[in-house]
């Protein structure tokens, strides 16, 4: 119930003593005690947030990026009057998901529902005004409006609402602060299939979900156990990095979260952690700056993740990187989401810091395009190098725990041979533009012109 949650906030009424500023120590102890006794978790334990407001520092900057343009999900952007459209309409998805099992009445979702509202509360980041009944009830509307957005999907069943906000519909599905927690809806969906609540690794709301979900072809066909998933985001997050880490394995582990203990040891990149690490270490040329030095981009076609970025003998792989509004918004709301995990994590994080670096401007995201590195739906190639810059400055990372942090320092002395330094000042000097060219090629024909001229003067003389 309501009125049993451990997150109640005990409103602070002092003794009319204490507001007139006369000191009464027993009450102002009492007070203060009760507000201790009620906060959440144990003293100096790290318990990760679930579900959790963006942070006013980065949403001030980009409040689109984090905010639903069509669908309100969760109690966060509950009643917002430009969502109330889409509001009503869930009433209509209800009926149509009811009307798949007429066996099920909407009693027993109700009912199951209820028992999981006080386990539901406590997952989000501050308390929740709506009262017991209003609660319920937004969860079963937002849980089963997923779950009948996505068996539409599955069945090509047309439905105009969704024809016509398609894109925005699916990508409000994955921000961060626009979630119920995952087993809400793997409860509706296990009532609606007849099923036990118990997750197997055949899971078929996995199985319905995973398909529809951005770059789904990309995915390892691997699925992870759905107590392990806190919400929608976070298993798009666990397949996007599933073979770069095992962030999946530890997010809903409480204990394994605050010591990951035989967690280091599987991974590489976490033994720069604690080095004497210099700012200088990430700081590397441009994309145009590295061509000119003689760093080669080549499209990366088998890779193991989203994020599986690598430099070898003055060649850089990336995967394609498909820049539409929909996609800037996830990846935007991915490094948001990562900045309550460990600095050691910090993968997408990593991976937005390092675009910022290597694009500098629209002649950067030029050169990639024609690398094939980029399609960029943005309208512009200005707009596409904002974005990399903006999306840099979405997170927070020390220096030490950087993702690319060894791919960089190779980077920085390939760029320091001397080969790679002349020729990129070659470039700069005398080949930045046509004009420079012609006037070398003019030269050098002058010169063998000349050359041949006095070979014959010589030779006849």
């Amino acid at each position: 119930m309501a009125g049993d949650r451990e997150d109640v906030i005990i409103e602070m009424k002092f003794p009319t003593e204490i507001s007139k500023g006369i000191p009464n120590e027993g009450q102002l102890h009492e007070v203060m005690q009760q507000r201790l006794a009620v906060l959440p978790g144990e003293a100096r334990k790290y318990e990760p947030l679930k579900l959790f407001r963006v942070p006013a520092c980065f949403r001030e900057a980009n409040k689109v990026m984090y905010e639903p343009l069509e669908v309100s999900i969760g109690p966060y952007y509950q009643g917002r009057e430009s969502l109330r459209s889409m509001e009503k309409y869930k009433w209509k998805v209800l009926r149509d998901f009811l009307s798949r099992n007429p066996d099920v009445g909407l009693d027993v979702y109700l009912l199951e529902t209820k028992k999981l509202e006080a386990d539901t509360r406590k997952w989000y980041g501050e308390s929740i005004s709506l009262g017991s009944d209003e609660f319920v009830m937004m969860l079963v509307l937002d849980g089963c409006f997923i779950i009948e957005y996505f068996l539409k999907r599955q069945n090509s069943e047309f439905d105009a609402f969704f024809g016509v906000a398609g894109w925005s519909v699916k990508s409000d599905l994955l921000l961060l602060e626009n979630q119920i927690p995952f087993f809400v809806i793997h409860k509706l969906f296990s009532v609606h299939e007849s099923l036990n609540a118990e997750c197997n690794e055949n899971c078929s709301l996995l199985e319905l979900v995973v398909k529809y979900l951005p770059a789904s072809d990309t995915f390892t066909r691997s699925k992870p156990p759905c107590k392990e998933i806190n919400h929608l985001l976070h298993l798009f997050y666990w397949y996007l990095t599933f073979n770069a880490t095992k962030i999946h394995s530890i997010i809903s582990t409480p204990e394994e979260y605050g010591t990951f203990s035989g967690i280091e040891s599987r991974y590489s990149w976490l033994e720069s952690t604690g080095k004497d690490v210099k700012q200088e270490d990430i700081t590397i040329p441009c994309v145009t700056k590295l061509h000119e030095a003689g760093v080669k981009f080549r499209l990366k076609k088998n890779f193991s993740h989203y994020f599986d970025i690598t430099f070898k003998n003055g060649i850089i792989e990336m995967p394609l990187n498909v820049l539409n509004k929909p996609w800037c918004r996830l990846l935007t709301n991915i490094v948001t989401f990562e900045q309550n995990l460990p600095m050691q994590f910090r993968i997408g994080t990593s991976y937005a810091q390092l675009m910022d670096l290597l694009v500098n401007n629209e002649k950067d995201v030029v050169l990639l395009e024609k690398k094939g590195l980029i399609e960029n739906w943005l309208g512009s190639e200005e707009a596409a190098a904002a974005f990399c810059n903006q999306l840099g400055s979405c997170g927070i990372l020390d220096i030490g725990n950087h993702y690319f942090l060894d791919f960089m320092k190779d980077l920085r002395a390939y760029a320091r041979l001397p080969w790679p330094r002349y020729r990129a000042k070659l470039m700069h000097d005398y080949f930045s533009n046509p004009w420079s060219l012609i006037s070398i090629l003019a030269a050098g024909l002058l010169l063998i012109l000349t050359v041949v001229q006095t070979y014959y003067t010589i030779s006849h003389a």
